[in-house]
């Protein structure tokens, strides 16, 4: 394909290498801080997350505890306990919010 020609003076234009400009260089430093900051809020959740999930599981335990003590340390419903403390303290946890 033939290049265009300015019409006035004749010649060829030059086509210059396009430089990032101080509006895109900015675009792209805030792009990447916000990257950084998402990865951090992804870990601080994640941090919570587990940790709340230790303190759950910590919380059911020693409620399942607390039935079989109240059962007379007899065996054979540790199942029964367990399942009957998580519903209880996940239901509590649904109050909570």
């Amino acid at each position: 394909m033939p290049k265009k020609r300015d019409t006035e003076s004749g010649k060829t234009p030059v086509s210059r290498p396009k430089t990032a400009t101080a509006r895109s260089r900015k675009t792209a430093s805030t792009a990447g801080a916000l990257e950084g900051t998402s990865r951090s809020v992804r870990a601080l959740a994640n941090a919570v997350a587990k940790d709340s999930f230790v303190q759950t599981r910590e919380e059911i335990e020693r409620l399942a505890y607390r039935y079989w003590e109240q059962r007379g340390f007899q065996n054979g419903s540790d199942m029964d306990d367990w399942l009957r403390a998580e519903q209880e303290v996940l239901a509590c946890q649904g109050c909570n919010r």
